[in-house]
């Protein structure tokens, strides 16, 4: 498995579909790495923003410096003054790197920032609401949180304010796993009030990055199954090695569609052993979807040890039955470890191998979209 500082170089790599594969990995896996922003930054600077990545959603993602933070803002001034041809989702995603930025870095360029045109009232209010929770000790956040789950219920439709305020609660409350731990747990436990959505247990035990939740989060996936998702999303803010071996062996004794969602949730944790299992679970399974889920899963995390088992599956397949996942995935993963492409079963083209897998994509493409 490629080590974090090799996934890094990826986003100087020539190839596009390598770049935006790597924007796409630290898009996912919630990872505080602040050597990421300047290599973008670079890539940008060097490439241009048509060139660089295909989209920059993942900009709010990662973490911040102060002088990134002020790239951020020259760039969005500039952009905004501009006739850019992606002028607006440029400006949505340097919007939201500022507006999720640390609200430490925010304090100091309060004044900067509460002048720029470029930011919109809800803008600027979002910031200054993020600023006044990062001064708040732990207490006095969930006390907001709490507030607002109680005014709605478990069950009801949040009003959008109340959502928006619950992100930047969340946000706020990343800096207090501790003093958090005991009330999450109850949540999740359903020992606390009955106005706490059950959703927003597993969403704070996920941000809040707390491993002693994991049981939990594994016990909800078997009895609440409609929580997977969120589920998911929360071993990978955790990240943690921890539930793999429980996830394995509810994938190997799972019914029906179940083992193709526990692929999708092991999927989320990028460690040596999760890829290990997963590898291990493809091996086991004669499912061809949850097979390509599998293998493909540890392709996008670049696992060199996925190679072999992605060819095995292209090499007994017809063109009509490959996986859109494997045919994006596997190029990549060739590319960042120098291993050459495994050729097409069936394919007469002159092309080379990389433009063959780039054909057969964009079919696969066109006969989703029909």
């Amino acid at each position: 498995m490629l080590s974090l500082d090799k996934v890094k170089r990826g986003f100087l790599h020539p190839d596009r579909d390598v770049r935006d594969a790597v924007a796409g990995y630290f898009d996912e896996h919630h990872i505080d790495d602040p050597e990421v922003m300047p290599l973008v930054i670079r890539c940008i600077g060097e490439l241009s923003w048509h060139e660089a990545f295909s989209s920059y959603a993942f900009l709010s993602r990662l973490p911040q410096s102060g002088a990134t933070l002020d790239w951020v803002v020259q760039r969005l001034q500039s952009i905004h003054r501009s006739q850019h041809g992606i002028k607006e989702h440029i400006t949505t995603a340097l919007t939201d790197t500022i507006v999720n930025a640390d609200t430490q870095l925010l304090s100091q360029r309060l004044t900067q920032l509460l002048s720029q045109t470029a930011l919109s009232a809800e803008n600027r209010a979002a910031i200054i609401s993020r600023i006044e929770i990062g001064s708040l000790p732990a207490d006095a956040i969930f006390g907001q949180l709490e507030s607002i789950c109680r005014e709605n219920g478990p069950d009801s439709v949040w009003p959008t304010e109340h959502m928006h305020q619950s992100n930047r609660l969340i946000q706020g409350l990343r800096r207090y796993p501790n003093e958090c731990a005991h009330r999450v747990t109850q949540i999740l436990t359903k020992q606390g009030e009955d106005y706490w959505p059950l959703e927003l247990g597993v969403r704070l035990a996920g941000e809040l990055r707390l491993t002693s939740t994991v049981p939990l989060l594994i016990d909800l996936l078997r009895d609440d199954g409609w929580l997977w998702e969120d589920c998911a999303d929360a071993l990978a803010w955790i990240g943690s090695d921890a539930g793999t071996d429980d996830l394995a062996q509810m994938f190997l004794s799972a019914e029906e569609a179940e083992p193709w969602r526990l692929a999708v949730v092991m999927s989320r944790v990028y460690t040596e052993r999760s890829v290990a299992a997963r590898l291990d679970l493809a091996g086991q399974t004669e499912d061809y979807e949850t097979k390509c889920a599998l293998v493909g899963s540890a392709l996008q995390q670049f696992a060199a040890e996925a190679i072999n088992p992605a060819r095995d599956l292209i090499s007994v397949l017809s063109p009509a039955e490959y996986d859109y996942g494997l045919l994006k995935a596997l190029p990549v993963v060739c590319k960042l470890w120098n291993f050459p492409l495994p050729a097409m079963n069936d394919r007469d083209d002159d092309n080379s191998t990389d433009e063959v897998y780039r054909r057969i994509r964009v079919e696969k493409q066109a006969e989703c979209i029909c």
